[in-house]
């Protein structure tokens, strides 16, 4: 019986000793692999290759065309007054020409945070 146990033991610190070797061989691959992810999602959505992104306001899924959320009307983006650039709302200057006229549509009563 001691036998049996020590002897299930040894496979057992094998096993393990075989999963370490096992993970430091491969963690650079892991590594790089999740770092890859994480860049290859953050130039997606710098390009704006995504469909749809979260609102900031409700957390609703909004298509990557809507420049407002349907769910609570938060504004996706601003418009420069000078240069016309799309901007983000929480942009105080636009970073294309330096202007501070930050502005919403015509139809918008909000004005820029500050």
């Amino acid at each position: 019986m001691e036998n049996a146990l020590a002897n299930a033991l040894v496979v057992l610190l094998l096993y393990v000793a075989v999963l370490i070797v096992i993970f430091f061989l491969t963690r650079k691959f892991w590594l790089w692999y999740f770092k890859l992810d994480k860049i290859e999602r953050h130039l997606a959505a710098l390009a704006g290759v995504s469909n749809s992104r979260p609102c900031s306001r409700c957390k609703h899924e909004v298509a990557g065309s809507f420049i407002a959320c349907p769910y609570c009307g938060e504004r996706a983006f601003w418009h420069c007054g000078d240069c016309k650039k799309k901007l983000e709302p929480k942009f105080k200057l636009c970073p294309y020409c330096g202007s501070r006229n930050v502005i919403g549509a015509a139809d918008m009563t909000r004005t820029p945070s500050k």
